[in-house]
């Protein structure tokens, strides 16, 4: 990862957060009353901060830095 700062936009906190608790994106987007697409674009925008492939690595990589 960058060696400055990472950081996460509120939405895109709030959806990895909720990934990391299990919820698909569909109840994500129901919980946060927003669209499917919208939650997968977080998802991503937050992957692609945390230079993770995977959803998975994401979380591991949010939760090791304090983020969520």
């Amino acid at each position: 990862m960058k060696s400055e700062a990472v950081t996460l936009k509120v939405r895109q906190a709030q959806c990895l957060s909720l990934v990391a608790k299990g919820l698909s994106s569909s109840a994500i987007g129901s919980q946060l009353g927003i669209s499917l697409r919208t939650v997968d674009q977080h998802v991503e925008g937050a992957r692609a901060v945390l230079e993770a492939q995977t959803r998975g690595e994401a979380v591991e990589k949010a939760r090791a830095l304090g983020l969520i």
